[in-house]
């Protein structure tokens, strides 16, 4: 990672694949597809520092999105993936109306404009692929935070109009304009009271 969280930008020409066939998801647990990178031990407080991140993101994204005809939904939510019928269970997704859902359950959505995946040592490598293959098949989908679990550093992927996916990671003094929906998030607020401060000399 960059020292100092400095802004870097790149044109990622990543377009959307056909991921594996496979069964769609039930309603009976929070992972409707079973991860098979989720079988690492986690480490002490690991748990609770995801939920810490989880908590503030959609607390930041809530407050960014004030204003708006947009609706910040939490980790209970799943998402249909169109390639392969699939359904994923991000951290935190943010769709603006009209939002659409699958059935009249209205648990599952079907056009997220951001998502966000905290990542953890048992989710990263699917979260940068597997994970992030499949959601580029969404059409809404524009912006994807994955947000670091060790340091104050957000990484975000953006689908311009033209489809080309560009990058740009973010340092805690930085904000992050998410193109989906209009708005500003503050890094700094994604981690408040997570990390232990340095005591006082």
């Amino acid at each position: 990672m960059p020292a100092g969280g400095a802004l870097h930008s790149a044109a990622l020409n990543v377009g959307a694949r056909r991921a594996g066939e496979r069964a769609p998801g039930r309603r009976v647990g929070r992972r409707s597809t079973p991860d098979p990178l989720s079988t690492a031990y986690p480490l002490a407080g690991a748990k609770l520092v995801h939920n810490k991140i989880v908590a503030n993101v959609l607390g930041e994204l809530r407050e960014a999105l004030r204003t708006k005809a947009c609706s910040v939904l939490a980790s209970d939510t799943r998402v249909r993936i169109p390639a392969g019928g699939n359904y994923r269970y991000p951290d935190a997704s943010v769709a603006c109306e009209p939002i659409e859902h699958e059935d009249d359950e209205l648990d599952t959505l079907l056009n997220p404009g951001v998502l966000v995946e905290v990542l953890s040592e048992s989710t990263e490598a699917s979260d940068r692929a597997e994970k992030f293959r499949e959601y580029r098949s969404i059409p809404s989908f524009r912006d994807y935070l994955l947000v670091d679990h060790k340091e104050p550093f957000v990484e975000h992927y953006v689908r311009q109009e033209s489809g080309v996916w560009t990058y740009r990671d973010a340092g805690p003094n930085h904000r992050i304009t998410l193109v989906s929906c209009g708005v500003e998030i503050r890094v700094s607020e994604l981690y408040l009271k997570v990390f232990k401060q340095a005591p006082a000399l």
